[in-house]
């Protein structure tokens, strides 16, 4: 069960850099 939290909690971040990153793109281009 706590390996499976760490596999969800690594999904979670990989998302959140992948959004924060698309999130600046778009600002950049926004400019």
């Amino acid at each position: 069960k706590l390996y499976s939290s760490v596999i969800v909690g690594s999904t979670i971040d990989v998302n959140f850099m992948f959004f924060k990153l698309l999130s600046i793109n778009l600002s950049n281009v926004a400019i």
